[in-house]
């Protein structure tokens, strides 16, 4: 009888982590978590979900073989605080920010556009690597004010979060997954 337990219980156990990994749980957990609003790079949201979290936006949509695709935007480039969030088959690929309203959660620590630099620095072994364009000619250059993140959480060869500056304060952040 007490096997019969512990296998139920066993059983139970990975059926409900199976289950939470399908619908946009994370099965290997992050020590420092990389968020935008709630939302993570490479996580699965339902539609219903996207909807409600960016009532107000701009929102559109359009059919792939992978399914439906749909960008949330706000603003405009003429007015400086033009921001996207770009979802790909619901699991969220892209964000580009220039507004004040969303923050980039690293951990602890939250950070907008027009706050100060500096206050990276409460991110444990967060480091940042100034940006390269490679299609610079006659070779290379790195950007100015534009800085990757580095994080061991922060898998980098499949998500990018770069934070553009000037003079110390925050102008934009984006984030991708990378090809």
């Amino acid at each position: 009888m007490k096997y019969s337990k512990i296998f139920f219980l066993l059983m139970l156990f990975f059926m409900v982590s199976s289950s939470y990994a399908q619908f946009g749980g994370s099965t290997v957990p992050l020590k420092t978590v990389f968020s935008v609003n709630g939302f993570q790079l490479g996580e699965v949201y339902p539609e219903a979900v996207q909807k409600s979290r960016f009532q107000g936006a701009l929102m559109t949509e359009n059919e792939s073989e992978f399914g439906v695709n749909r960008n949330f935007i706000y603003g405009s480039e003429e007015e400086n605080n033009y921001t996207y969030f770009r979802f790909g088959a619901d699991e969220l690929r892209e964000f580009f920010i220039t507004n004040k309203v969303f923050s980039l959660n690293i951990g602890p620590v939250k950070i907008k556009v027009g706050e100060r630099l500096d206050k990276l620095k409460n991110v444990p072994k967060l480091k940042m690597e100034q940006e390269i364009d490679y299609r610079a000619k006659p070779k290379p250059q790195p950007i100015k004010g534009a800085w990757v993140l580095r994080h061991p959480d922060l898998h980098e060869e499949v998500f990018q979060i770069t934070i553009y500056e000037e003079n110390g304060i925050v102008t934009a952040l984006t984030g991708y997954i990378l090809p």
